[in-house]
């Protein structure tokens, strides 16, 4: 455990004034890891409707979605007439569809009965709805989703699928989007693309052209600086004192990720905090009791 008495974790009052800023950011629009896609039309109520509704067209229910989340965003009370509709869309069989309904749930915390389907999302087999989901929940208070916010400060350790010949289709260093093939592995004229679920940056690959095994693991993703500045603020509201040690690397980022370097050390000045409160009313109420 870091001491408690380090100034490692001393920072600027404009540093926490930004930071505070970016935490009410958090609290209003967490996640957001379907940033790419972009519905700006807006549509009636009749429209909306329509393209909540379109099982054939998956772009059509990600537009119905996205402008249902501005409605949200703004207060809009006749939003709730679609939050049955929205908290069936998160069991939708397209991951894109769940993704971002994890992420517009988290845009209204008075929804009890969104939390529940958060919390059903975090055993989704796609990661970003995971990651989204957990975010989300922070927004309600609910620190279920720790796990999956410390996976997020960690590598993502890419395996191989199946037994063959490995063909590397990234180098080291190279950034890598959600969902692109980094390598490919061949058996015969055979051939299988390894596509990974998350953004990152490539390291540790294995030697290109080199036989693996099923399992092997063929490169790390380190984490993408948005989902990792993401599970930093989070954690700086629902983190515990065991999450300290996943924090410690990125309090001494490069001067190229100040921002996650600052997120850092707030994020475990609050842990600490909350774990000295902790310890202080243990205290008290031993002290009361005897």
């Amino acid at each position: 455990m870091p001491n408690k008495g380090s100034g490692a974790g001393k920072v600027s009052l404009k540093t926490h004034l930004l930071v505070f800023a970016s935490l009410l950011a958090f609290v209003l629009v967490p996640g957001m890891f379907w940033h790419d896609v972009w519905f700006g039309r807006a549509l009636d109520n009749a429209e909306l409707e329509a393209y909540l509704n379109d099982e054939t067209s998956p772009r059509r229910m990600q537009h119905g979605l996205a402008q249902l989340g501005e409605r949200i965003g703004r207060g809009d009370p006749e939003a709730r007439r679609w939050y049955p509709r929205l908290m069936e869309l998160a069991g939708h069989e397209q991951p894109e569809i769940r993704n971002l309904s994890a992420w517009l749930m988290g845009q209204d915390a008075s929804a009890e009965a969104f939390r529940l389907s958060l919390a059903e999302l975090l055993k989704d087999s796609n990661p970003l709805v995971r990651r989204n989901a957990a975010l989300s929940l922070v927004r309600f208070g609910d620190g279920r989703g720790r796990p999956e916010l410390r996976s997020m400060l960690r590598p993502w350790v890419v395996e191989s699928p199946r037994a063959g010949r490995l063909r590397l289709l990234v180098e080291t260093d190279d950034e890598v989007r959600s969902g692109s093939p980094v390598a490919e592995i061949e058996q015969g004229e055979l051939s299988v693309a390894v596509q990974v679920p998350v953004a990152g940056t490539a390291a540790n690959l294995a030697e290109d052209g080199q036989g693996v095994d099923a399992g092997a693991e063929l490169m790390v993703l380190l984490p993408d600086p948005v989902h990792l500045w993401e599970a930093l603020r989070a954690l700086y509201l629902v983190g515990t004192e065991e999450d300290l040690e996943l924090i410690e690397p990125y309090l001494g980022a490069g001067e190229d990720n100040e921002s996650i370097r600052s997120q850092a050390h707030l994020t475990r000045e609050a842990i600490l905090k909350r774990t000295i409160q902790r310890e202080e009313k243990i205290s008290e109420s031993g002290t009361g009791d005897q």
